[in-house]
């Protein structure tokens, strides 16, 4: 258990650390020591999407409506391509049928665009406010860094809890308009 003076000198040596790095150091070492994060923290996210779609390849079925048969024995899939012309003929409108495959992706496709805006706008305001953090602590102006930090967080913060609830209430209606 530390102490409030080893607390306090750990917090001063951050400071002074950080106020070396950021106001004395070459901006090109700088720019490498701290591009290599953002560099480690793209390819996590790169290798989430790319297991992801792994996953899905893997334990979707490749026809998906073959394994309505186990679900529902009465149903064949002649009925289902049948229910699809008849339903095109009446209504006037150009229906196909599509494997779980092609669904898949097509799903795929139209959400990737949503995991992207989720991705990018809480970056937006964090990478925004790195770089005015960054210029407070080098210039020594601790109380300003501070409330950058915290204004930075809660604006992450609302913008992730807007975007959630939004989407979870109108994903119906964000899905059927496109």
């Amino acid at each position: 258990m530390q102490t409030i003076k080893q607390k306090a000198n750990t917090s001063v040596l951050k400071k002074l650390n950080a106020a070396k790095l950021f106001g004395e150091s070459n901006i090109w070492k700088v720019t490498f020591q701290l591009a290599f994060t953002g560099f480690l923290i793209s390819l996590m996210s790169g290798v989430y999407v790319f297991v992801d779609q792994l996953l899905i390849a893997k334990f979707v079925p490749s026809d998906g409506l073959h394994e309505i048969d186990k679900l529902l024995p009465n149903i064949d899939l002649g009925t289902v391509k049948e229910a699809i012309k008849n339903w095109n003929e009446t209504h006037n409108s150009n229906l196909k049928y599509m494997d779980s495959v092609a669904m898949v992706q097509s799903a795929l496709a139209l959400t990737n665009f949503i995991t992207l805006i989720f991705n990018a706008l809480p970056l937006l305001v964090s990478v925004g406010a790195s770089v005015l953090f960054a210029q407070a602590i080098s210039r020594n102006d601790n109380q300003k860094a501070l409330r950058i930090y915290k204004t930075s967080f809660y604006n992450a913060l609302c913008i992730g809890i807007f975007f959630a609830t939004n989407f979870s209430v109108f994903t119906r209606q964000i899905l059927s308009a496109s």
